[in-house]
């Protein structure tokens, strides 16, 4: 049924976005994978998400059995949301040495050309002494318009490579711009993968 909707509305192929799965899910999965790329015509392409793990005994947690799954589809790493507002204190949302391991830990299972990199377009807020779900999801142009209004400085961590800004009221803000991109771009570059994803387009200014 997906193949045909596939070619009725003339997509050039599908993503498989499944997540909190776990290791009863792994066969699952990868016949799941198998069955669409048989169904699709070669010329559609399959690619499937993948939560970031900085270790293998970690994806497969996960339910994926990485070297079977990119055998059909191309793997989308989510290399993002390491840190949020309800899960974890403020931190860089995806900072670049925890990307490096993640993306080290899939090439050493699935060759670079099967791979695309998924990447942070936004950040979070963190606010000071609140409750986990208090946060939320700011895009680029509007956490550097809360730390314009607040008077404060928006500084570039090169290590993290995210912006932060610690408004008045004390809310912490995280998030990537065009530069955190093109840094992430640069790394997909080193270890020879072909793309990066950036989620969400409409959330960065200036990404030429």
């Amino acid at each position: 049924a997906l193949a045909r909707v596939v070619a009725s509305e003339r997509w050039d192929g599908l993503t498989v976005d499944l997540e909190s799965l776990g290791v009863s899910d792994t066969i699952g999965l990868v016949r799941f994978l198998g069955n669409l790329r048989h169904d699709l015509v070669p010329s559609k392409g399959l690619s499937v998400d993948v939560s970031a793990a900085t270790s293998l005994s970690a994806y497969a947690q996960m339910g994926y059995d990485l070297t079977a799954m990119s055998l059909d589809a191309r793997i989308v790493l989510m290399a993002y949301d390491d840190h949020g507002p309800t899960w974890s204190g403020p931190e860089p949302v995806d900072r670049l040495a925890w990307q490096r391991a993640s993306l080290s830990v899939l090439l050493s299972r699935v060759p670079s050309s099967r791979v695309v990199s998924g990447v942070a377009g936004y950040g979070y807020t963190w606010p000071a002494g609140a409750r986990l779900h208090a946060g939320v999801r700011v895009a680029d142009a509007q956490a550097f318009k809360m730390a314009i209004v607040a008077h404060v400085a928006a500084r570039f961590d090169p290590v993290a490579g995210e912006y932060e800004a610690t408004l008045l009221d004390g809310t912490v803000v995280w998030w990537s711009s065009d530069r955190s991109i093109r840094l992430r771009r640069a790394l997909a570059i080193a270890d020879r993968v072909p793309a990066i994803a950036v989620w969400e387009l409409s959330s960065v200014d200036d990404l030429g």
